[in-house]
């Protein structure tokens, strides 16, 4: 059943731009400019051609992840046009605090077809919730091949922990038990006294679409874990070649498991696109591999530099798709 599934999660958005120009003004206080423009010019862009070939290949798999799920959910998505609105995201999320922004601009593109925003919902959250388990457990696969030890520690119980949250999510979804709980939810028709109507309404058809991935099989639940596997190793090559072009001393698996780090970080809703905090975590995280400020600055604005690139991409598609005639419409023409 499709739904009116209205809501705003973000509240007073001023405040994140007020702290992203604020951690943005400590960094230039502190960093100069000039060189970070000189480590971004002296990099070799042979890798960062190949790194934007990457990404884009990246994205399609993360299409692919996402029309599992849309199908199961009865949303009738191409993969093209799944494609075109994770690309159209990235250039709102841009604007937007955290990377959860740009779910909400996924969710409300993938709903609207179909009225389908409970469904939607479902998807979005399903993903969100194997993204990031899988990203947690990647970090710390890759952190497991690493040779520095500095400050790790801390490191290695974050992704734990998320590690531990999702997993025990994604088994609350899929097993019995949880089958069982969200049974008793949509069975309890009588709604609390403190509870607005529109949210209950709303709720039992959000539960409804969260069962539905109970039936998901096993077959599916692989392709969506190997999607997601793939997905996070090419981006992961992705940034591993931009930290080539600046030749910094980095593994693949050092690569693997800073950007699970900063990733984690930078979807809470703290600043657009995670401006200041990537940069921040990066300088930190960084440091024992003899990376300076002015390089690790440089690096993060490589990977907005990629995401301005997908952006670019999305806002190309969204032009495309307002400027296309009808079929059944006659080309307009000069008298």
């Amino acid at each position: 059943m499709r739904d009116s599934f209205n809501f705003n999660p973000i509240k007073r958005p001023w405040l994140r731009y007020v702290l992203a120009t604020v951690l943005l003004a400590i960094l230039i206080g502190n960093v100069p400019v000039a060189k970070i423009w000189n480590v971004v010019t002296s990099s070799n862009p042979i890798p960062l051609c190949v790194a934007a070939g990457t990404i884009l290949i990246a994205r399609l798999l993360g299409a692919m992840r996402t029309k599992v799920l849309t199908d199961h959910q009865g949303l009738s998505f191409s993969l093209l046009s799944i494609f075109e609105i994770s690309c159209a995201s990235t250039l709102y999320s841009m604007f937007l605090p955290g990377s959860f922004s740009g779910g909400i601009i996924r969710w409300y593109r993938l709903s609207k077809p179909h009225c389908g925003r409970s469904e939607a919902f479902a998807v979005l959250a399903a993903e969100r919730v194997v993204d990031f388990l899988v990203l947690a457990l990647f970090g710390l696969l890759c952190l497991s091949a690493e040779t520095a030890t500095a400050q790790l520690p801390m490191v290695i119980w974050g992704l734990a922990g998320v590690s531990v949250i999702c997993l025990l999510v994604s088994l609350t979804i899929l097993s019995g038990f949880g089958e069982k709980i969200f049974r008793r939810l949509q069975w309890h028709t009588d709604k609390p006294s403190w509870l607005p109507q529109a949210v209950f309404i709303v709720s039992r058809r959000v539960v409804d679409a969260i069962l539905q991935y109970r039936i998901l099989g096993a077959r599916k639940v692989f392709v969506l874990l190997s999607l997601s596997i793939l997905f996070h190793t090419v981006a992961t090559a992705s940034l591993y070649l931009m930290a080539v072009s600046l030749e910094f001393n980095l593994t693949f698996a050092s690569v693997g498991w800073l950007r699970a780090v900063t990733a984690l970080l930078t979807a809470v809703p703290l600043t657009p696109s995670g401006l200041g905090v990537r940069e921040f975590s990066l300088i930190y995280l960084l440091l024992p591999f003899g990376v300076s400020a002015p390089q690790a600055v440089a690096f993060s604005f490589m990977q907005y530099a990629g995401m301005l690139f997908v952006a670019l991409l999305g806002a190309f598609m969204d032009a495309r798709r307002y400027l296309r005639v009808p079929p059944n419409q006659p080309k307009r023409t000069l008298e």
